[in-house]
């Protein structure tokens, strides 16, 4: 017996947000440091990639909860009004 909880599904989003959000801002520090070697290991380019990774991660996640119900909003302010 399988059933799809609404619990089960809010998991599966808050994991999969968490993984996205991680990885990014894991690149964003490893892009940080790349640059840092090149500006002569300033540690500037570090917390911003760090902070570009991090703001990107929110982001979206934000999207994925709000996705069912922005589509529809989108949806709605693409159609154009009929001519009658």
């Amino acid at each position: 017996m399988s059933s799809n909880r609404s619990e089960d599904a809010y998991g599966e989003k808050v994991d999969r947000c968490l993984y996205n959000a991680l990885s990014k801002f894991v690149v964003g520090i490893g892009v940080g440091i790349v640059a840092a070697v090149v500006v002569r290991y300033k540690p500037w380019p570090i917390i911003l990639g760090a902070g570009i990774g991090t703001g990107m991660g929110i982001s979206d996640c934000n999207y994925e909860f709000k996705s069912g119900s922005l589509s529809k909003v989108v949806k709605q302010s693409l159609e154009l009004p009929s001519k009658s």
